[in-house]
């Protein structure tokens, strides 16, 4: 498979969807929602050699932050190379609500728990599933960017200025991936 280029990959500011893999793939998204970290890798024609590589393949996760961008990037077997997902706050009813946020110093007592999800978007069932923890520092840094990005204003063309200085600054995602502010081997 061939790697792709940044410039192949795009973020569109409204559902917060970012093409990673260059090979028809639909992009992935990351939510956080009442504790929990959710990951969704939105891939077309993705098959069992994807769904193996996701359920068995060693997982690895790499956050970029670029101002007000947030990027969960994941990487998953030798099928799933890395995939970017962007995050994108809930609404501003959410926001306000205290069990929306990760807790200040929730993240020393217990690693984060990422579950990711393979999907094709013709439709059907999930094609796979998968829990990984990430270390106690990523969990940190994690915590840390949800909450300062939950809480800032919305703006899609500073997420968008973030995202022109990100593809400027690496060529490809595995490149974005290798810059990042923290990194972890997911862990069952």
């Amino acid at each position: 498979m061939t790697t792709p280029s940044i410039r192949a990959v795009g973020v569109g500011v409204g559902p917060g969807i970012a093409s990673g893999w260059g090979r028809g793939d639909e992009g992935s998204r990351y939510d956080y929602r009442d504790g929990e970290h959710e990951l969704t890798l939105i891939h077309r024609g993705a098959g069992r050699r994807e769904a193996r590589s996701l359920t068995a393949g060693a997982a690895e996760f790499a956050l970029v932050v670029e101002g007000p961008l947030l990027l969960l990037c994941a990487r998953f077997g030798e099928a799933i190379p890395w995939a970017l997902a962007p995050y994108r706050p809930a609404g501003p009813v959410a926001r306000a609500e205290a069990r929306a946020l990760p807790q200040p110093g929730a993240e020393t007592a217990s690693r984060a728990l990422v579950t990711t999800t393979l999907i094709d978007p013709a439709g059907g069932p999930a094609l796979a599933r998968r829990g990984a923890t990430v270390s106690l520092d990523f969990t940190r840094a994690l915590h840390d960017a949800v909450r300062e990005r939950a809480l800032a204003p919305d703006d899609p063309a500073a997420i968008r200025r973030a995202w022109d200085r990100l593809r400027r600054s690496a060529s490809t995602p595995m490149a974005l991936a290798e810059s990042a502010v923290v990194r972890s081997i997911g862990s069952p």
